[in-house]
């Protein structure tokens, strides 16, 4: 006799206006804007696509001479009115899904990891995944839309996000432009990007 509800994963304030006279996406200068955040590898394949994402457009970009401002590391996050204005200055915003899909059943996820890295400094968090985390993650059960879509939305901002479902709430070629997992598409994208 359960029912689930599904709930977004945050929300954009009602306060949030940005200018009417905001420079139309086609005129912005930079055409790809992202900031993402390093996660701890506990949060799974979700967590690692906010920096793969970012990694995998900056390269494309850089090597084509696209106009981009492309960042991932903690010291390079932009906070309040800032990131408003951040995102007027781009013509995209790259995205990808929030939430993890790593279940630490028996809450020693992160103890045992904890403990595996004092006596392994040297592991990676590929080794990491393998002998932690993999086994506690069920792919596609909490992918979720983060509220970054909602402003880039507000802002008039393309979105460019991963492929993938989104809260079922924005739909590839209608609401975003998808990008393939391993960029492969970029061309495409960035020709649309291009045409706006």
């Amino acid at each position: 006799n359960t029912q689930f509800i599904s709930n977004l994963t945050g929300y954009v304030p009602d306060d949030l206006v940005l200018s009417p006279d905001a420079i139309a996406p086609s005129k912005r200068s930079l055409i790809v804007g992202y900031r993402g955040r390093p996660l701890p590898i506990r949060y799974g394949k979700l967590g690692e696509e906010k920096i793969s994402i970012g990694r995998v457009v900056k390269y494309y970009c850089d090597a084509e001479d696209i106009s981009c401002d492309i960042a991932w590391s903690e010291e390079s996050r932009i906070y309040g009115p800032k990131w408003y204005e951040f995102m007027l200055s781009c013509r995209s915003m790259l995205g990808s899904e929030s939430g993890s899909n790593v279940f630490d059943w028996d809450g020693a996820l992160v103890k045992r990891i904890a403990q595996f890295r004092k006596e392994h400094p040297k592991a990676s968090d590929e080794e990491v995944y393998a002998k932690f985390v993999s086994a506690n993650e069920i792919d596609g059960i909490m992918n979720q839309v983060s509220p970054r879509v909602f402003e880039a939305i507000a802002a008039k901002t393309v979105l460019v996000l991963y492929e993938g479902s989104y809260s079922d709430v924005v739909t590839a070629g209608e609401h975003f432009i998808a990008v393939k997992k391993d960029g492969t598409n970029l061309p495409q994208v960035l020709a649309l990007l291009q045409d706006s």
